[in-house]
């Protein structure tokens, strides 16, 4: 201890310089790692999330070329049609939707889903049956967070909101506190009784849509390679992207 002193007096700038340094290099490691960390858990809490696989398109403009996370909703049906490679398709659709519920009216990120979603993307209840939850037509499951918010201490079961426009959605299901997740949302909707909207087209990116082959890679490395009708190639990218 008594060298401590006369030596930092002599290089007290070095020191410093050092010690700011090292401090700044283990917090970089340390937030990197946390970083690091943090995505490799996202979306992995899934049943055979190695399996799943979410259809992105690839568009090319002017030599250009740029892929995005979403895809064309009519591609799911004949998808699941002429690939026996694939076990299941499930679609989503992001929208802010103003819900009522008595004089109030929030506006809330929800998912509009097929019925199957939350057979593919398990995420887990508290309440409610994941099979039937979303296949009524005014079926809608939401958070923890967004039952309290709506309804308080009560059981949200069976409660209904209203979409502003009209439509009257039922709670079918709660969540439990979500894992984390790409997907950023309150709830989730059925979509087959969804409000009047556009229809979608082939060339239209509606939302992501992910498929779950039985095997990993090679039956998603068919689907890449084989060519379908209409001229489309199908290429799947891990989920998430």
């Amino acid at each position: 201890m008594t060298v401590l002193p006369p030596f930092f007096r002599r290089h007290a700038l070095v020191t410093l310089l050092n010690l700011f340094g090292l401090a700044v290099g283990i917090a970089g490691f340390l937030v990197v790692s946390l970083y690091v960390a943090g995505e490799l858990t996202v979306d992995r809490g899934f049943t055979g999330a190695d399996r799943l696989y979410r259809v992105a398109s690839t568009l090319s403009l002017g030599g250009n070329t740029v892929v995005l996370g979403a895809s064309t909703p009519l591609l799911a049906e004949p998808l699941a049609q002429d690939f026996p490679e694939v076990e299941a398709v499930t679609r989503a659709s992001e929208e802010d939707v103003d819900l009522r519920q008595g004089d109030r009216t929030l506006t809330v990120p929800l998912l509009w889903a097929d019925a199957n979603l939350l057979q593919v993307l398990d995420y887990p209840l508290a309440r409610g049956d994941a099979t039937t939850a979303l296949s009524r037509p005014d079926g809608l499951v939401v958070t923890p967070e967004l039952a309290r918010t709506l309804f308080g201490d009560a059981d949200p079961m069976g409660r209904t909101v209203q979409v502003a426009g009209g439509q009257i959605l039922a709670i079918t299901g709660v969540l439990k506190p979500l894992a984390e997740t790409h997907l950023k949302f309150t709830g989730i909707a059925a979509d087959s009784g969804r409000g009047r909207r556009t229809g979608p087209t082939w060339w239209g990116n509606n939302g992501p849509m992910w498929v779950k082959p039985p095997c990993m890679p090679a039956c998603v490395l068919a689907l890449r390679h084989r060519r379908w009708r209409r001229g489309w190639r199908i290429s799947c990218a891990v989920a998430p992207s």
